[in-house]
């Protein structure tokens, strides 16, 4: 290898060595990507019958970005989401703010039958959900993958801009309200951005 070959190489690996710093300090994925989470990093709470498999709540990918005309919030959790979750119940919550203020929720549940999902706004008395039809837009899950679909411009004064957390909470058993839960969250540290920065 000449000199010239051992500078370009040098050179590439220094900047997949600052790339992985900065992922490892910050906690955020390259621009426009998703934000990958530890495996295994769950955590369980206090209470009885806890989740029979933890994984389920175990967030791998995570991100909000735009489809067409849509805001898409979208994660990825360690196992096949199932129809029927047998007694137990699973929730993804997107807190979203705007300047440092919390501003709106954008929540999922499932547990038997159709998943729900729904939309409330933290400064006003503005929600909707599938529950009562109105929620514009969709939700449904595909393996592992969950997805909201929202059509922003139908939601009054919902933003165009915000950063975003998304917690999971699997209950281990829905019918017993001291049942341990466990949780997960992401991005790890730091925020997410919508739209993703470029």
């Amino acid at each position: 290898m000449n000199a010239k070959q051992l500078t370009i190489v040098s050179a590439v690996v220094g900047v997949v060595l600052v790339a992985i710093i900065v992922l490892l300090v910050t906690g955020s994925a390259p621009p426009g990507e998703n934000f990958r989470d530890g495996s295994g990093d769950v955590e369980i709470g206090d209470g009885d019958s806890p989740p029979s498999d933890t994984s389920l709540a175990d967030i791998r990918e995570a991100k909000v970005h735009q489809v067409a005309s849509q805001i898409v919030f979208e994660a990825t959790m360690g196992a096949e989401i199932s129809r029927d979750l047998k007694g137990e119940t699973m929730a993804w919550r997107w807190e979203l703010s705007e300047g440092g203020d919390f501003t709106w929720l954008v929540t999922a549940n499932v547990s038997v039958g159709r998943p729900i999902a729904a939309v409330t706004a933290q400064r006003t008395d503005y929600g909707t959900s599938t529950v009562d039809g109105r929620l514009p837009g969709t939700i449904d899950y595909d393996g592992d993958t969950i997805f909201i679909r929202l059509d922003h411009p139908e939601i009054p004064d919902f933003p165009s801009a915000f950063t975003w957390t998304l917690k999971t909470t699997l209950d281990g058993d829905r019918a017993d309200p001291g049942s341990a839960t466990a949780t997960d969250e992401a991005p790890e540290s730091g925020l997410g951005e919508y739209p993703p920065p470029e």
